[in-house]
């Protein structure tokens, strides 16, 4: 029989503080940003009177996010997401006339793909059969689970790489988009500083979210693999 594992599940908490963070990105800088942004090619200098419906929205997803989290199931790869695509939804009206806010459609769609590759991710085990009949001899279980474990790697190391080929690249393009959107110094840097935060915080979510998720399946793997006998 396969060995119970006794940890305490963190994910539904990482997950749904992960979303969260992403959600405040994608909505609290305009509304910061915007009011201080006199050079803006199109629209000058905008306040949102509703941004204040950022927090009750944000309270809501983490909420429900946690909630669906902690559902067995892999019914929940489909409906964990579903908060943070109703809460970047809700909040569009919020920012006009820029309607949808450029980063409000940037970041949550960044946000999305990386949330969707770590909830798939971590909803693909790799030690339900490990232990069962069909897996006749020890043999074939150490077989298979080196398997694994080499897939595992394989997808981690390249999430790593293909991540890292593109930060730099998507960091130069945002700077040079930046650039065309306002006139004065000041404002650049203002663009530029919180482009350099944005991609930041992205970059910790792709090694907590999907990478730490894939290497998070090498351990259990290694360890089943010494009870074989």
């Amino acid at each position: 029989m396969a060995q119970q594992d006794h940890s305490v599940d963190t994910f539904p908490f990482r997950l749904s503080l992960s979303v969260l963070v992403g959600y405040l990105l994608a909505t609290v800088p305009q509304a910061i940003l915007d009011p201080l942004l006199s050079s803006h090619i199109k629209y000058g200098s905008r306040t949102y009177p509703l941004a204040w419906w950022i927090v009750p929205i944000a309270t809501a997803m983490f909420v429900t996010t946690f909630l669906i989290a902690k559902r067995p199931g892999k019914l929940r790869l489909v409906l964990v997401i579903l908060p943070f695509v109703a809460a970047c939804l809700l909040s569009i009206p919020l920012f006009g006339p820029e309607l949808p806010h450029g980063n409000l459609v940037f970041v949550s769609a960044v946000w999305f793909l990386l949330a969707l590759i770590t909830v798939w991710i971590h909803n693909e085990s790799i030690i339900d059969d490990l232990f069962s009949e069909s897996v006749a001899t020890s043999q074939a279980r150490i077989e298979y689970i080196k398997e694994q474990m080499s897939i595992w790697k394989t997808i981690a190391i390249g999430l790593i790489v293909a991540f890292l080929g593109m930060v730099v690249t998507l960091t130069k393009e945002l700077h040079a988009n930046n650039a065309t959107i306002v006139t004065t110094v000041q404002d650049l840097f203002l663009l530029n500083q919180y482009t350099n935060f944005s991609t930041t915080l992205m970059s910790l979510f792709m090694f907590t979210g999907p990478i730490y998720e894939a290497v998070k399946k090498i351990r259990p793997a290694s360890t089943y693999l010494l009870t074989i006998r």
